[in-house]
């Protein structure tokens, strides 16, 4: 069985760069450099653990959300909306804050 929702947690560590886990996806640990970066890597890594462990392609991709540090939902511009978008994720809504659900 996969998730249908999977929350992605984000973490800027001392070094300057971004890491992404997530309680949902066993074994997702991702570091990029930048926050753009992360946004778009997490979740094709976290779509390739998730059909390795279901054994098969999954037929549903979940919904993914990102958190980060301080559990600010990620504020995204058009561009990285749209490349989300475009790579299969659905864009749910607005979130409190101004940022937004993916």
């Amino acid at each position: 069985m996969t998730a249908a929702h999977v929350t992605i947690r984000v973490k800027q560590l001392p070094e300057s760069v971004f890491l992404a886990m997530s309680d949902d996806v066993p074994g997702l640990t991702v570091e990029c450099e930048t926050r753009d970066e992360i946004i778009a890597t997490a979740p094709e890594i976290a779509l390739e653990l998730l059909e390795i462990e279901a054994g098969h392609p999954l037929t549903a991709r979940p919904l993914i959300t990102f958190t980060f540090d301080r559990g600010h939902m990620a504020s995204m511009t058009y561009r990285l909306r749209r490349l989300l978008v475009d790579h299969g994720c659905r864009y749910l809504r607005v979130a409190r804050g101004g940022g937004h659900e993916i």
